[in-house]
């Protein structure tokens, strides 16, 4: 059997293929390039969409399904503080205390 080994120019990788096998290899390299294509025009309309939405007043930033939301901040009272400090102050005696023993 005679095998070429076909590099191909795309970047997807090496094939080893016989001779009579070279058209359904090209043909499936073809494709790969002209599924990139289709991405590539596919991704130039979702920019020019979401270009339009931020003209239109639609918002600053589109949300992406991924992005956390983010979170309130809990507000705490005069009274809670300082209980927690206070909380703080008595540990840490606690602790000095221990560690002159």
């Amino acid at each position: 059997m005679n095998y070429t080994e076909y590099t191909e120019l795309t970047g997807f990788g090496k094939c080893i293929i016989e001779e009579p096998m070279t058209i359904d290899c090209m043909i499936l390299e073809a494709a790969l390039v002209g599924y990139q294509a289709q991405t590539d025009t596919l991704d130039k309309k979702i920019a020019d969409v979401r270009n339009q939405l931020r003209m239109d007043g639609g918002g600053g930033d589109i949300p992406t399904p991924f992005a956390k939301p983010q979170r309130k901040r809990r507000k705490m009272s005069a009274a809670a503080r300082k209980r927690i400090g206070e909380a703080t102050k008595k540990r840490w005696a606690a602790f000095r205390k221990a560690k002159a023993s």
